[in-house]
Order: C-alpha cells, then structure tokens, then sequence
C-alpha cells in the first residue's frame, strides 16, 4: 500500500508520509517484549539536548517501525527546532545511487549533506543496505561523519549489530557500541489486545474466540496478523455476524501469510544471432517493451480474476511492483459499512482486501504448477485434496470459485509467458514464479488435474 500525504516543516524524509501520525507511543501496546524499547526511545525524546545512540532489533512485524513514528510524532508535539531525518534502507539504496548516476555533481554532495544537517537521524531496517560497493561505501562515509559530529540515532534492523554482515566492519562494530534492545515476540494476551484495539476502532463486535485464533495463527508477525485482523472486517460486511467458523474458512488455506510484495523481474534471453534482434541496442529496447507488456497483462489478469485494481509501478528497466488502487466506487459502496478511525483509514482495509486477494491468487497458481511438477500420488475427493510426491498436500477445497475463473483465463498466462525476448518472474516473501515455457508447461498440467479433482468432489 502507498499513501500519499505532505511531510512535516521540520523534517526532510524520502518517506511520502512521515512520520505516520497514527502510530504513537499512547497507542503501542506494551508487554514484556517491547517496554524497554519503548520507555528508552521515549527518554531519548525527552533528553533531546543529549546525544543518544539506540539499536532496536526484532523479526519484522513487532513494532520497530511504529516506535521510529511515534519518536516522529513525540518531537513534532514539542514544536522541536531539531531537524528529523527518517530514512528507511531501500529508500537509501534508491537515492544514494540516483544521486551518483547524475549528470549534476551537486547531487551527491547534496544527499550528504541532508545527514550531516539531521540532528535526528532515524535509520529504518538497516540490514536491507545494499551490498553495491557504491553504495555500501557511501553509507560508511556517511556513518563516520556522524559518528564524529554527535548525533541523536535510532536504528532498527531485524538482526543483532553483529550479524550486519552487509555491512563493513568498521560501521558493523560501531552500531555494536549503541545501546542494543531486542523486541521480541508478545506473549498472546498482549497480541490479543491489539486486537481488540483495533475492532473496538471499527466498532465491530468480534468474539474473543475469533481474536485467539488470529493470535494464535500469527505468533511471530504483528503487522500480518493486524492486516488479518482487517481482512476480517472487510469480509464482515458480507456477513450477518463475525464467527469463529466463517473466520477459519476464510483463512482455511492460509497458513502464514506476510505483508505482500509483488515483485516483477525480467530476464532478457534472446539469443544474440535471434532473426528478431538486429543490435544489442534493438535487442534492449524489445525487452524492455516485452516487460512492460508483460507486466501490464499480469495486472490486467489480477484485475479480471479477482475483480479488484491493481496497478504496476516500474522501477527500472528490468524490475517493477504490482500494488493495490481502490477506485471512488469502491470507497462510497464500502462507507456505509465500516466506520473509519484515527488509527486505520477505511482506504487501509480496502488495500489490504486486495492486497489478501492477490495472495490468495498467486498462492493458487503456484500450488496448480506445483500439482504439474511433482506428480500425483493421490486424490481425496471428498474435500478436493491433492497429495503430491514427497508428502505434500494441496487442499483445493473453498478455492474452486478462484481455480474457475483462473480457467476461464488462462489464455493471459499464456500470452504472458510466450514473449520472445525473455521472461517475466514474480516474486513474493512466500514464492517465486517464473513465468516462462517450462513454467506454462507444469501449470497447464496442474490445471487439468485440479479441474477434474473439482468436478468430482462436486458431484460426491
């Protein structure tokens, strides 16, 4: 998801929107697991005329990010003079090498520079610093100077200082010498508490059995088991009551989802003798056309299958993300349902509905391919599953609505997977597809065997 929203006067960020006015320190949850670094990013708010250095570090998901915000949100209330800097690594990566591939010198003196004039510098997922040597240089450069200059930094990374192994040495050990706290994962009482603090936001009575079960489903992913928590709101509104049993079908296939990505890549493998290609030159400008196009139709198909919108957001030549949209109907339909909040915009959930939809797709494809790989061993036609080779099952049952309107478009994949100068790959935190010949080959088969394992659990 991505909002859009102006940046705060005393504060220069690559962020779009920050920080995030609704994660602040009076709506984080605090147990055992997250009170220490919580009270000491708080102290370092406080005593903002003392330089501090802090080093937050847990799995993704515990509320790593919602502290940088809240220290965000902490400073702006006291109408600081400080100058906030948040920058998350992907982010660093993006600008550090846009800056160095510029025409305009200035560039590169002017990223430093934004550093060095930051008296709070906040450093999010530091362990996703590329290992470009470019880049990885000037984030050293960078590092040093404030380690001279006697900074106020919060750094958050989802592993102990010393395993940054992507990082060199000398930066490595000085993150080392930072006051180290480890978020850890909370205890389920306290997971159930966000839960209920977020349907008390949407004034929907959820039973308590329902906020166990999407607890207990996400022990160790706050931010998944929040978007699962919203899944439920959403789908609620087609429901007479939020039950336990309409819960668990909803995510009867869903074992741990993560926050979703959907990362297109393309692989350029025209032959350099290929009739079609006359130079290196016309050969990059047919890929290139060939991606787009490929990603186009690959949102298009998103789109038909789950009838929902989707968008594709290139990055450069060869990479590029599908992202949810919403569209005004969907918002004004939607209104008269859920009641919107300061913490979780309706617009929140309506990405977040996509955003389940378009995993629950992906995951959908990936298992038919994998049907047409691996073999068959046996079908259980009582609830449509499919057990492979080597142990694997594949539960086909609630996902026979999806599996026909896959079908009734399936021709898109084809067309996807059959342009000439390369082939297109798409990457999740749970799969990779490559969208290529052999891959078409399996999926088709798969397909198949899934169509007549549904038609026969129908008829039992």
């Amino acid at each position: 998801m991505r909002c859009r929203a102006t940046q705060h006067n005393n504060s220069t960020n690559d962020s779009e929107e920050w920080p995030d006015t609704k994660q602040t320190f009076g709506n984080f949850v605090v147990n055992t697991s997250n009170r220490a670094a919580k009270e000491q990013a708080q102290r370092i708010c406080r005593l903002s005329s003392t330089a501090s250095m802090l080093f937050l570090y847990g799995k993704s998901g515990l509320g790593k990010t919602h502290i940088l915000n809240a220290v965000g949100n902490a400073i702006t209330a006291n109408d600081s003079e400080l100058k906030m800097l948040y920058i998350a690594a992907e982010q660093f990566n993006k600008s550090c090498i846009q800056a160095q591939e510029s025409t305009d010198y200035t560039e590169t003196e002017s990223f430093r520079s934004r550093f060095r004039e930051a008296d709070f510098l906040l450093i999010d997922d530091v362990q996703s610093i590329s290992h470009q040597p470019t880049v990885l240089r000037m984030f050293s450069s960078i590092m040093q100077e404030l380690k001279e200059a006697n900074k106020h930094i919060i750094i958050t990374s989802d592993v102990p200082a010393h395993k940054l192994n992507n990082l060199d040495s000398r930066t490595r050990n000085w993150f080392m010498e930072f006051m180290s706290l480890e978020i850890r994962k909370p205890e389920l009482i306290t997971r159930m508490t966000i839960l209920l603090q977020l349907a008390n936001q949407f004034s929907e009575d959820v039973p308590d059995t329902v906020f166990a079960y999407l607890a207990d489903l996400y022990p160790n992913d706050i931010g998944s088991m929040k978007k699962a928590m919203i899944r439920v709101l959403v789908n609620a509104r087609q429901w007479p009551a939020i039950t336990l049993d309409r819960v668990q079908s909803l995510f009867a296939n869903v074992k741990e989802p993560t926050m979703m990505i959907v990362k297109l890549e393309w692989t350029a493998d025209m032959p350099s003798n290929s009739p079609y290609a006359l130079d290196a030159n016309h050969r990059g400008r047919m890929s290139r056309k060939d991606f787009h196009q490929a990603g186009e139709a690959l949102s298009d198909f998103l789109n038909t299958v789950l009838e929902t919108s989707t968008t594709v957001e290139w990055r450069n030549d060869y990479s590029a993300e599908i992202i949810p949209m919403i569209n005004e109907e969907q918002e004004c339909s939607a209104s008269d349902d859920i009641h919107t909040n300061d913490v979780f915009e309706l617009d929140e959930a309506l990405f977040d509905d996509v955003d389940w939809k378009m995993q629950d797709a992906l995951t959908l494809i990936s298992d038919v391919q994998r049907i047409g790989q691996k073999g068959v061993m046996s079908i259980d036609f009582t609830d449509g599953s499919i057990q492979l080779q080597q142990h694997d099952v594949i539960r086909m049952n609630n996902r026979y609505a999806l599996l026909n309107s896959v079908i009734t478009h399936r021709d898109a994949l084809t067309q996807i997977a059959g342009f000439r100068t390369g082939f297109m790959t798409v990457r999740t935190e749970k799969y990779v597809i490559p969208l290529n010949q052999h891959w078409l080959r399996d999926f088709n088969k798969g397909l198949e065997i899934a169509l007549y394992a549904m038609r026969i659990s129908q008829l039992s």
